[in-house]
C-alpha cells in the first residue's frame, strides 16, 4: 500500500503494510477512514476542507498523530450514525476535546462562519433542509455536481 503524507512542506511517499488492524476483507474500517481523514483537514493543504481546519491552525494532538490505537483507545469504536466532533471547534483534536457525535450535535457545534448553525427562527423544514446541506462537500455543492 501507497501512503502520502505531508510532514512540514515536504511531500513524503513510502510503502507500508497496514498494521492498524482495521482492516476486513482489504477494506478499512469506518474509524481508520475516519481517522485519516481528520489528518487530512489538518495536515493536507491540498485537502478540499483544510482551510477549516489546518489552515485555521487545528491541530492533532501528538498521541494520535502517531497512532490510530491510541485514537481508538481514547474514543472507543464509533457508534452508528455518529460522526467525529470536536467540543469546541476552535480547539485542536485531542482526547479532551474530540468525541463521537450525531450529525445534528455536529452541525449545530460549527462556528456560525461554517454557515452551517441554526438560527432560532429558522422553520423545521429548512433546517433540516440546512443539515443536510451541510453533508455534502462543500466542492459539489458550489459546482452543482
Amino acid at each position: 500500500m501507497q501512503l502520502t503524507y505531508y510532514m512540514g512542506d515536504t511531500l513524503k511517499k513510502e510503502s507500508k503494510l497496514i498494521k492498524h488492524g482495521h482492516t476486513r476483507g482489504g477494506i478499512e474500517s469506518i474509524e481508520y477512514r475516519t481517522y485519516s481523514g481528520m489528518k487530512n483537514k489538518c495536515c493536507n493543504p491540498n485537502y478540499v476542507r483544510y482551510d477549516l481546519y489546518g489552515g485555521r491552525g487545528i491541530t492533532i494532538c501528538e498521541e494520535w498523530m502517531n497512532s490510530f490505537e491510541q485514537f481508538l483507545i481514547d474514543l472507543g469504536p464509533m457508534p452508528d450514525g455518529a460522526v467525529l466532533g470536536r467540543i469546541d471547534e476552535n480547539k485542536n483534536f485531542d482526547p479532551e476535546n474530540a468525541r463521537w457525535m450525531s450529525k445534528g450535535d455536529y452541525i449545530r457545534s460549527l462556528p456560525s462562519s461554517f454557515g452551517y448553525r441554526k438560527h432560532p427562527r429558522m422553520s423545521a423544514k429548512k433546517r433540516k433542509l440546512q443539515e443536510m446541506l451541510a453533508l455534502i462537500p462543500i466542492k459539489r455543492r458550489n459546482n452543482g455536481n
